[in-house]
């Protein structure tokens, strides 16, 4: 019965009410979000809708009224019409029906006996899912929305109800990018060498792709060469050097959350002992992703350097490199495997000037002091070994 009496009030009001849309003045109705919407997020992903036409007094006589509203249907879901705490909550029958395939809804309010509706109240809400996947911004619109006869309000200008669907940021929404090591140095014969990065993020934050940048600096003594990826949840393509920057894009399998993920090779076009930064950096993800947060990674590249002394004495020197780091004003005499037993400094003259015991696999030996000209090494690996350097400060 309840039903055929709503079904009456509704085709009552398509038959008596007078539109106001083609008013001259009147008043403004408001459409409006009350919600923000974290598209991430499940639990926030919820619509609700007033729409307010400002304080009604019973002079107004508002005894009915019927109402459209539009909106895109591939974002917006709506299924509850909201009495509660509006007017419509003082009208004796009332409903809304949804037509979400086609994206619009039709609903109604009357008082057939009483008194009119008054109050400072929304005049109905509608409640709803945001159902895009992505960040994006909708609109909520009004058709159409007339009233009965009696009404003595008119409204000519409707504002649209705006719902921002963002990704809020948080600490766990994330891509991070790190170079295995803090120095890259393991330049073979050839002059080359590889530099490994991790990625790191975590899971369920939509990641599909992003665009990353390699540079290094020193580009007159290093060239960056290709990135290739090291890992089955990890391709790349689209990989562009411009003027020594490498440009590409990476994708990722949905299991894909941290590990090393692909390797720069670098090439040194001149031994040096000039070093580099090597920055690898994060320019954009992909557009549905959750991530909000990108975090960069730098590494120093320190290359095979020049090797400014002379062989006096050659046996088993293979691994055994020594220079003079004019920068520093240091002697530099290094092992590949073996430590140091003692190295001993001498002028052309013979003097004993420094020695230097029991050392690791490196030596650094302070020769701000020393003037300008030739020096002889002679040292002693743990092995027994002994060799003779000539070492000249310039």
């Amino acid at each position: 019965m309840i039903k055929s009496i709503r079904h009456i009030a509704f085709f009552w009001l398509l038959l008596i009410c007078g539109s106001q849309l083609m008013a001259s003045d009147g008043d403004t109705a408001f459409l409006r979000n009350t919600r923000k919407i974290d598209v991430c997020d499940d639990a926030k992903k919820s619509v609700i809708i007033t729409l307010d036409i400002g304080e009604i007094s019973k002079a107004d006589s508002l005894y009915g009224y019927n109402f459209r509203i539009d909106y895109d249907n591939e974002k917006i879901d709506f299924h509850t019409f909201l009495d509660l705490n509006t007017l419509t909550q003082n009208f004796q029958y009332k409903g809304a029906n949804f037509f979400n395939s086609e994206g619009y809804l039709e609903g109604y309010a009357v008082n057939l006996t009483g008194t009119p509706v008054s109050g400072n109240k929304p005049l109905f809400g509608l409640f709803g899912d945001y159902i895009g996947d992505c960040h994006d911004t909708t609109y909520i619109t009004v058709n159409y929305l007339d009233f009965t006869d009696e009404f003595v309000r008119k409204y000519e200008v409707f504002i649209d109800a705006e719902v921002i669907a963002s990704v809020e940021d948080k600490e766990d929404r994330f891509l991070k990018a790190a170079f295995e090591v803090d120095t890259v140095s393991s330049f073979n014969d050839e002059l080359k060498a590889e530099a490994l990065i991790m990625l790191e993020t975590n899971p369920g934050l939509r990641l599909e792709s992003a665009m990353f940048e390699m540079s290094v600096t020193n580009s007159e003594l290093y060239q960056l060469e290709t990135v290739s990826s090291i890992s089955e949840d990890v391709f790349i393509n689209d990989v562009v050097n411009e003027d020594n920057v490498l440009k590409f894009r990476a994708f990722f399998n949905e299991s894909f959350e941290t590990q090393l993920a692909f390797k720069a090779e670098l090439k040194q076009l001149d031994k040096t002992f000039e070093t580099a930064d090597l920055v690898c950096n994060i320019i954009s993800v992909n557009e549905c992703s959750c991530i909000t947060r990108l975090f960069n990674d730098n590494a120093v590249v320190k290359g095979v350097e020049e090797d400014t002394s002379t062989s006096v004495v050659d046996f088993f020197e293979k691994g055994i490199n020594s220079y003079y780091d004019k920068n520093n004003e240091v002697f530099i005499y290094e092992t590949e495997s073996i430590g140091i037993d003692f190295i001993e400094i001498y002028n052309l003259n013979g003097n004993l000037l420094d020695v230097n015991n029991k050392l690791l696999n490196r030596a650094v030996i302070d020769v701000s002091n020393y003037s300008i000209g030739t020096y002889i090494l002679r040292s002693q690996l743990m092995n027994r070994k002994q060799y003779i350097k000539v070492l000249i400060k310039y």
